[in-house]
Order: C-alpha cells, then sequence, then structure tokens
C-alpha cells in the first residue's frame, strides 16, 4: 500500500517509520517546515487508512461498478461516481472533466453514498466508499490507484499517437 502514496510522502514514511527520523530531521532533510512534515503524516496515515478499508473497491472496474449499481443511477451519474474512484475523490477534477458543476458532482456522490451506504454486501461497500470520498476530498487524488494508472497511461498513449507523423 505505500508503494501507491504519492513521492514525497513515501519518503516522508520511509525517513519516520524506517529510520525512525523525528519530524523536524525529516523537515530539516527535505527543507521543508516541522509543520509540513506533521501535516503529511496525519495524512498519509489517513490515506493508507482509507486504502486498507476500501482496497477490494479501489481494484475495481468500471464494468464491475455499472453491473452492480445498474438500475440505481443514470448513465450520468454512474459516470461521475466512476469518475471519483478514477479521481481519487477529487470532485473538482470530476466536475472539469465533466464539463458540469462540482456541487452537481457533490449531490450525486453524496446521494449514492446514502443510497447505498445502509445496504448489504456489495452494494453498501460502494455506498461506504463514495461517503469516504465526501467526507475526505481528494483523500486518493495523487494516489497511485489501479484505475489512476490506467487514466495515466490512457493519456499518455493519446499523447503519443498525436504527435506521431
Amino acid at each position: 500500500m505505500v508503494a501507491r502514496l504519492p513521492k514525497v510522502e513515501r519518503r516522508i514514511y520511509q525517513l519516520s517509520i524506517k529510520k525512525g527520523l523525528t519530524q523536524k530531521e525529516i523537515a530539516s532533510r527535505l527543507g521543508c517546515t516541522q509543520a509540513a512534515v506533521a501535516y503529511r503524516l496525519t495524512r498519509i496515515w489517513d490515506r493508507l487508512q482509507f486504502i486498507q478499508e476500501h482496497l477490494f473497491l479501489l481494484r475495481a472496474t468500471k464494468a464491475r461498478m455499472r453491473r452492480d449499481l445498474r438500475g440505481l443511477f443514470t448513465p450520468l451519474q454512474l459516470n461521475a461516481l466512476w469518475k471519483m474512484v478514477e479521481y481519487g475523490g477529487c470532485q473538482s477534477e470530476v466536475a472539469s472533466q465533466m464539463g458540469t458543476l462540482q456541487g452537481w458532482v457533490r449531490y450525486t456522490l453524496v446521494s449514492a453514498a446514502h443510497k447505498l451506504k445502509n445496504r448489504e454486501g456489495q452494494l453498501g461497500e460502494w455506498g461506504r466508499l463514495f461517503l469516504g470520498f465526501a467526507l475526505h476530498p481528494n483523500i486518493l487524488f495523487s494516489v497511485s490507484t489501479p484505475q489512476q494508472l490506467a487514466r495515466r497511461e490512457k493519456r499518455v498513449n493519446s499523447t503519443r499517437t498525436a504527435s506521431s507523423p
């Protein structure tokens, strides 16, 4: 799970946990303040806990989500919910990608969370994931989830294709 963290956070984690350095020592090595290190460590623990709690769904595919949630949401809502998974809970990024308002994305996310959170099995798991995104915006925005890695690869491939003669 640590490998999924952004590079800076992985470094802070390694210095803190593996090397046993204090926040002040880490700050000195990285050229930042102790407060910045403290904030990052809190963010690291939050992210690792979130990933552990939702690891199964973070490995899910768009087809799996559509199959699990079919009939409960419109295709547009499903697209927004998938983009929340794909973009690590960043509502502003999803709104930008969809050409809509962030408020609509948040409304869709919170509505889905409340609609699903008390359901049994897989539906309840999706609800808890969406509620987690609603309560912790951007929790996984720069974390390397399979969905984000696939999105980045698609973007790199499209850039290569566009620049080919």
